[in-house]
């Protein structure tokens, strides 16, 4: 098309060559030819040689004849383009083909790579127009895309190191260019990058949360021991000094985002069995109904240990901070931490609660006296509570109506085993196997 190649700086600055060639020779070869026809003439006449001078006057005048063509090569290439049918008009590019007219065209040609380099965010897009751009003879347009392009250069480098450090960047990364991307302005190229920074987030969780070591060694110096397979046996030294063991349950797929139960055994499984190498603290529970292939929720389980001759009731404050460390580092879900407690376990859950309102998403309290508790704690926290149909503790199903009677959640169920060890009087039996309750507690979700 006509204007595609009349407005090509590269085509422009062709016609503008020829447009020379063609004014030095339409001027200098006629006069070369008249002038080089007269010497001859003027020679042969100084000679008298009058056959010489007849064929010189013929020559000058066939030579002038010639430099008049010559000189009208342009005249008849205008008359020839206005009568040809083709779609190119060589007399508008020989006109345009001036160091204006080859400039305006550089210019137009650069604004269109430059739109192009930020629509497309190509490196290789970017660096034609650079060429381009510096090519401009004015100095203020040329500076004014050379600014545009240093906006797209920093585009293309940001988004070429999101998509490198998209399988590799750690979270500190994650956070660097985090704070990059929301400095651009909304559209479709930020939100793309959001989207790739989400993917990069999703695998830094999961690659955090599937190292059980890595998280383990930021929370405590002790080693944990493997004692089955996403199962193992820790110890903990609190801030406050107070140190106990804690067993934990992952799960076989781990992610972000998982629940957590905590349970608290009774008197009888006190003691220290990271160090001892024993087992007293999985007697029952939810661990126990996962070793022993009943169950396999998909949650963190963590049972604490209390040490020998002290209570669950001392050590809330401790299980708070362990439990705060386990949901930050396996990226679990604050909102579905829930607690659960067996005979002197049970009190743990009344004082646990009791001191952290609004922190647990649910509570099962197992086999032990409502005496001296206040049904008020449990008025934004789900509460189930379970004893054996022969426990003495029979109190509990007074206390989840008079919950519900201040607008709580709660319910009471009785056990079909009738001693006090509900919780697991043989293997693969108890209360945790009679009830669902455990996958109640999965689907509270703390308000």
């Amino acid at each position: 098309m006509i204007l595609s190649i009349c407005n090509n700086s590269t085509i422009l600055s062709i016609f503008r060559i020829v447009k020379i060639l063609i004014r030095i020779i339409t001027i200098s070869v006629p006069l070369i030819l008249i002038i080089s026809s007269m010497i001859m003439l003027l020679k042969n006449m100084q000679e008298g040689n009058n056959e010489l001078v007849s064929k010189s006057l013929k020559s000058l005048v066939t030579k002038t004849i010639a430099a008049i063509l010559i000189f009208l090569i342009p005249t008849f290439v205008r008359i020839i383009d206005d009568i040809s049918s083709a779609n190119i008009n060589y007399e508008s590019c020989i006109k345009g083909a001036t160091s204006e007219g080859i400039d305006n065209a550089l210019y137009d040609e650069a604004l269109a790579l430059v739109k192009t380099a930020k629509e497309k965010l190509r490196k290789s897009d970017y660096q034609v127009a650079l060429s381009k751009v510096k090519k401009i003879k004015d100095d203020s347009k040329r500076e004014s895309l050379l600014k545009e392009l240093v906006e797209v250069k920093k585009k293309i480098d940001l988004s070429e190191e999101v998509n490198r450090l998209l399988g590799s960047g750690t979270e500190e990364d994650y956070n660097r260019l985090l704070e990059k991307v929301n400095k651009l302005e909304d559209g479709e190229f930020k939100k793309s990058l959001l989207a790739l920074l989400e993917k990069m987030k999703k695998r830094i969780e999961e690659e955090s949360v599937g190292n059980a070591k890595k998280v383990l060694s930021s929370i405590t110096n002790h080693p944990p021991k493997e004692y089955k397979k996403n199962i193992t046996v820790n110890y903990y030294e609190a801030s406050n000094g107070q140190k106990f063991t804690f067993w934990l349950s992952l799960p076989n797929e781990m992610k972000a985002g998982l629940p957590i139960i905590f349970f608290m055994h009774d008197l009888g499984c006190r003691g220290n069995d990271y160090f001892d190498g024993t087992t007293a603290s999985i007697w029952g529970g939810p661990i126990r109904e996962v070793i022993e292939g009943n169950k396999n929720w998909q949650a963190i389980i963590v049972h604490a240990q209390v040490p020998s001759n002290e209570r669950s009731q001392e050590y809330r404050d401790s299980y708070v901070e362990l439990l705060n460390k386990l949901a930050e580092g396996f990226k679990a879900d604050t909102k579905k931490i829930s607690v659960m407690g067996f005979s002197n376990g049970c009190y743990g859950v009344w004082s646990i609660v009791n001191a952290y309102q609004n922190y647990f998403s649910a509570a099962v309290p197992i086999g032990c006296s409502t005496e001296y508790v206040s049904p008020y704690i449990f008025s934004t926290t789900p509460m189930w509570s379970l004893v054996g149909s022969g426990d003495g503790a029979r109190n509990m199903p007074g206390f989840a109506q008079t919950v519900n009677g201040i607008n709580g959640n709660s319910k009471h169920s009785f056990s079909k085993y009738h001693s006090h060890n509900c919780l697991y009087p043989a293997p693969h039996e108890g209360v945790l196997l009679e009830y669902d309750v455990v996958e109640w507690m999965l689907n509270q979700t703390r308000k």
